[in-house]
């Protein structure tokens, strides 16, 4: 096989594997699925504080936590609550410079 015969072969090849790669794509997306729970470390990073923060909001009840089997996780409807019960911030605006 000549070299010319090679670089046809591979760019067919390339073509076919694009063409079947490019199908899956257009089928349709697997609707998302919700969640439930979180991880003690997925609660932290959407609230945007450390995993201690998160044990204290548990140990005060203002986070709801369940066990499965040695896993801890967190309701996301009681970080939607929690979230809920936060006071607006008061931010001024800046100062404009004389």
């Amino acid at each position: 096989m000549s070299s010319t015969q090679t670089i046809t072969n591979r760019r067919n090849t390339s073509a076919r594997a694009l063409a079947a790669t490019s199908a899956t794509y257009d089928q349709p997306a697997t609707p998302a699925v919700e969640r439930l729970l979180l991880t003690v470390e997925d609660a932290g990073t959407m609230l945007g504080v450390r995993r201690s923060t998160i044990y204290a909001l548990m140990g005060s009840g203002h986070l709801t936590a369940r066990k499965i089997g040695r896993r801890t996780v967190i309701t996301v409807e009681s970080v939607r609550n929690y979230l809920a019960t936060l006071p607006a911030a008061d931010i001024a605006a800046p100062r404009r410079a004389a």
